[in-house]
C-alpha cells in the first residue's frame, strides 16, 4: 500500500518542481526581479505626500521612498505644497530581464514570468519639476548642471596599448554641443612591437565621432554615435615563398624560402557605437562604448611577388589569423568596437 507524505508532497509542487521549471526554462525575471522594489520620489521643491491615504509632512527637501510590490497597474500619489498641487500616476515597465527569455528552451521563459506575474518594475528614482507643467515627471534625477557647464573633455583610451592588431596611445577631445550632442575627435600613436602584427610598426590612427545622449540622468550618460576612422600603418613580418624547381620531370618538387617583408596597411571604417559615461566625480568621467560596422581595408606587400607567396600552416582549428591579417587584400569586412576611456572634463 502507497503512502503519500502529504507535508513533503506539497513541498515539492510549492517550491522545488516550480524552482525546476524556472531553472529548465531560465525564466530571467523570475529569478532575478525581486517581487518588492523602492521607489523614490524627488521634486525640485519641497512638498507634502498622500500616498494609500496617508499623509506625509515634509519640512526639508527630502526624497520620498515608496516600497510597493510589483504590478502593471500603475500607482498614484498627491504632492502638494502651499502653492501647488501635482497628482501623479507613476507606470509600471517591463523588466529587461524578461527578455532574455528570447534564449530559453522554447521561449518557455515567457511563460513562467507571465504566470509569476514577475516581468514589471517601477522606476528605481522619479523626478518631479514643479515649474514644469508638460512633463508629468522623469523616470531619472536629471543631471546636475554643473556637470553639463563642462563644455570639453579630454580622454585617454585605456586598452588601446595593449591591443594585438594594432597597438597604440589613443587621446580624444570632446566638445558639447548644448545638453544632446557632442563631438570628439580621436588621434592614435601605432606601438611597435614584436608580435606579428606590429613589428617594426609605425603609422597613426584618425577618428571623428558624433554623439547624441539620449538620456542625461543623475551622474551618467547614455549615448548613441556613429563614428568615422582612417587607420594608416606599415609594419614587417615573415613570409614563406616558393622557390619553383625548374626540372620537367619533377615539376611538384618545389622549395621555400622565408623572408621579412614590408607590409602597408589602410583601413577606412564606420561604425555606430552605443555608449555610457559615468562621472567618477565632478571632473573625472568613465567613457565605455560598443558598436558594430563597416570596414574597408586594403593590405599590400610592396616589392613582392605575390604569386609565390605559400601560406603558412593553420596556427590553431579555426584558421591561420596571421597569414589572414597580413596577406595582400582590398575588401570589406565587418567592424567590431568595444573599448574604455577616462576622461577629464573642464
Amino acid at each position: 500500500m502507497l503512502h503519500l507524505n502529504l507535508p513533503k508532497a506539497k513541498i515539492f509542487i510549492k517550491v522545488v518542481l516550480p524552482a525546476f521549471v524556472v531553472i529548465l526554462t531560465s525564466s530571467c525575471a523570475t529569478v532575478f526581479n525581486k517581487k518588492f522594489g523602492k521607489t523614490e520620489i524627488h521634486t525640485s521643491e519641497t512638498v507634502n505626500y498622500v500616498y494609500e491615504g496617508d499623509t506625509l509632512i515634509n519640512k526639508v527637501n527630502a526624497p520620498f521612498t515608496i516600497y510597493r510590490k510589483k504590478e502593471k497597474e500603475p500607482f498614484d500619489i498627491l504632492l502638494f505644497n502651499e502653492t501647488e498641487s501635482r497628482q501623479l500616476s507613476i507606470d509600471s515597465k517591463v523588466n529587461w530581464m524578461y527578455w532574455g527569455n528570447a534564449t530559453s528552451y522554447l521561449f518557455l521563459g515567457f511563460l513562467v514570468d507571465e504566470i509569476s506575474k514577475r516581468k514589471f518594475t517601477y522606476p528605481k528614482k522619479v523626478y518631479v519639476d514643479l515649474s514644469q507643467n508638460q512633463i508629468s515627471y522623469l523616470p531619472y534625477i536629471p543631471m546636475n548642471p554643473i556637470l553639463i557647464d563642462k563644455k570639453n573633455k579630454i580622454s585617454f583610451n585605456l586598452l588601446s596599448f595593449s591591443g594585438l592588431y594594432h597597438p597604440r596611445i589613443e587621446f580624444s577631445f570632446q566638445r558639447l554641443h548644448g545638453e544632446r550632442f557632442a563631438t570628439q575627435i580621436s588621434y592614435s600613436h601605432i606601438l611597435s612591437n614584436e608580435s606579428n602584427y606590429a613589428r617594426n610598426a609605425k603609422g597613426y590612427k584618425l577618428g571623428i565621432e558624433e554623439k547624441y545622449f539620449i538620456r542625461n540622468a543623475d551622474d551618467y550618460r547614455i549615448y548613441t554615435s556613429l563614428v568615422f576612422e582612417f587607420l594608416r600603418k606599415n609594419h614587417e613580418d615573415s613570409f614563406e615563398f616558393l622557390i619553383p624547381d625548374n626540372t620537367p620531370d619533377n615539376i611538384f618538387d618545389n622549395d621555400r624560402s622565408s623572408q621579412i617583408v614590408a607590409i602597408e596597411k589602410r583601413f577606412i571604417s564606420l561604425t555606430p557605437r552605443v555608449g555610457f559615461e559615468k562621472y567618477l566625480t565632478q571632473r573625472l568621467v568613465f567613457d565605455t562604448y560598443f558598436g558594430v560596422g563597416l570596414r574597408y581595408r586594403k593590405v599590400r606587400l610592396p616589392g613582392t611577388d605575390k604569386s609565390n607567396l605559400f601560406p603558412n600552416n593553420r596556427e590553431s582549428y579555426w584558421g591561420n589569423y596571421r597569414y589572414d591579417s597580413n596577406k595582400p587584400d582590398d575588401k570589406f569586412a565587418i567592424n567590431f568596437d568595444l573599448n574604455f576611456r577616462i576622461g577629464w572634463t573642464f
